[in-house]
């Protein structure tokens, strides 16, 4: 008699155990860099260093990581990739990726000064309104006239609306100061950034090209919106040319480096082989972390519409799992997406439609309209 291993084989099988396994990763890095941040400043709650130097790097570590395995990928293939971009089409393409980077450039650089105001609890807390964005944005870039009718949609529009009376009710026991108004621009450049990076990742051919050779071309740029920052501002310059560029920097902003590039990898992987929505929710158990380890370190006390807010955590969890229960006349749609070893395997979307609007072509529109 053969032994059953599991009673639940969706939850034994090999691509559900590396979803989990990328979903703890990304948690344990993001929450490793909120405290890092937090840990590298003064007690002032200012910097030594410049925060750009470390975006810098951790973008340089992402670039030098991706370069390597995308040379031993096409070493294994024996492909003659052609670096030069003949045609418009290939260099609009290229461009494209300046986008995100420049979006990712400004969210990276827009959280040191928001934990410089607000304790690492309220600033997770308060990045809950990255839901309402990714939901208000998503509808924009994809002109999407009315959502889905069934009821899972109306779930999760209920829910956001539900979110956002409950964001609104903390808003208004607070006094806005800067902390708050960047981080709510914060939410919106990186809800910006993970739909437009998520639709270049998969529109296209872009599916099956390796990720490190995409992740390539955005690093590149995130090092060129960087390193104009540091030398174009006459202040940053200065400090560089006469302190040094690691002038300030710990061990806890040396350690934010590599934690920022892997976290940035992470979410590379979860856009390219998952969805948005799923870095959205994995965002949410982060903030429970991180809510728990300012109550034990330091010493923060939540009030009564804070803790209103975690139980939002399980249910965007549970709404989202509840999304992908489909009725019986829908049919998962295969995607074709390149592994890690540059070979080409398929997967069922387990929603589909959010895929197939990203990457769905316009008739109508030419190469140069796309761009």
């Amino acid at each position: 008699m053969e032994r059953q291993c599991c009673s639940h084989p969706m939850l034994c099988s090999l691509p559900t155990m590396y979803t989990f396994l990328l979903g703890a990763v990304f948690i344990a890095l993001s929450s490793s860099r909120i405290l890092l941040v937090k840990y590298s400043a003064s007690e002032e709650n200012k910097y030594d260093y410049l925060p750009t130097t470390v975006n810098v790097c951790s973008e340089l570590v992402k670039l030098v990581f991706c370069v390597l395995v995308s040379f031993c990928i096409i070493k294994k293939d024996h492909q003659s990739r052609n670096f030069k971009y003949a045609s418009w089409k290939e260099f609009s393409n290229f461009m494209k990726w300046s986008i995100p980077a420049f979006l990712y450039f400004l969210d990276n650089l827009i959280v040191f000064y928001v934990l410089s105001y607000l304790q690492p609890a309220m600033a997770v807390i308060f990045s809950n309104f990255s839901i309402i964005t990714t939901a208000l944005l998503f509808r924009i870039v994809l002109k999407s006239e009315c959502p889905r009718k069934d009821n899972c949609t109306t779930k999760e529009w209920t829910f956001t609306e539900a979110k956002w009376n409950t964001t609104a009710r903390v808003f208004s026991h607070l006094r806005l100061g800067l902390g708050h108004v960047l981080i709510v621009v914060q939410c919106f450049i990186s809800s910006m950034a993970n739909i437009y990076n998520e639709k270049i990742l998969k529109e296209g051919n872009q599916l099956t090209e390796s990720i490190f050779i995409q992740n390539s071309k955005l690093y590149f740029f995130g090092i060129l919106f960087n390193g104009l920052t540091l030398g174009l501002q006459r202040s940053n310059r200065d400090q560089i040319k006469n302190c040094g560029f690691f002038y300030g920097h710990n061990a806890f902003s040396v350690a934010l480096i590599f934690v920022t590039a892997f976290q940035g990898l992470s979410v590379a992987f979860i856009l390219k082989f998952l969805d948005n929505m799923f870095h959205v929710l994995m965002a949410q158990v982060t903030t429970v972390i991180i809510t728990t380890v300012s109550v034990l370190v330091f010493d923060f006390r939540p009030s009564l519409e804070f803790f209103l807010e975690a139980p939002s955590v399980l249910l965007s969890i549970f709404i989202y799992n509840a999304s992908k229960l489909q009725g019986p006349e829908y049919t998962p749609r295969q995607e074709r997406i390149r592994d890690l070893s540059g070979n080409l395997w398929e997967r069922s979307s387990g929603d589909g439609e959010e895929l197939e609007r990203l990457t769905k072509p316009k008739s109508d529109e030419s190469d140069e309209d796309a761009f």
